[in-house]
């Protein structure tokens, strides 16, 4: 595992994101689904193109929670650090995407590509940490 979950405030962190990524795939193929069948438009469109914005939300409310929860503030740090490194990466990522569309590019990005990306360069991040953070020898 990339960090120490063994805290109550970081097993409910756990299960309710698991919750909520379920949430999100059911969602995402679902809504796909129904739109590739019935091709709304409109108001209909909008807020079916909403509904996958809904576990995501979910997610960033468990993460403040976990943070609140959390009583080891070393474990918060390394939590925050790690969001904080994801976060810079999806903004380098969506600034690359701006600067394509500016500069001509006709193609798209797939609609979790942000998420996704978040997600992964915050748990490479913890694995990044992980592997780097050792205890000083003793001479």
């Amino acid at each position: 595992m990339l960090c120490e979950w063994n805290s109550a405030a970081a097993k409910r962190y756990q299960w309710t994101v698991a919750i909520e990524m379920a949430a999100y795939l059911l969602i995402v193929f679902g809504v796909s689904s129904f739109v590739h069948r019935h091709t709304p438009a409109g108001m209909e469109l909008y807020l079916l193109s909403a509904l996958p914005s809904i576990p995501i939300v979910g997610v960033l409310l468990a993460v403040g929670v976990y943070l609140r929860d959390e009583k080891d503030e070393y474990q918060r740090d390394v939590m925050v650090k790690c969001i904080l490194w994801g976060t810079a990466g999806v903004l380098v990522l969506t600034t690359f995407l701006g600067f394509l569309h500016s500069f001509g590019w006709a193609g798209s990005a797939p609609p979790f590509l942000e998420f996704v990306t978040f997600w992964l360069l915050v748990g490479l991040a913890k694995l990044f940490h992980r592997l780097t953070d050792r205890p000083a020898a003793e001479d």
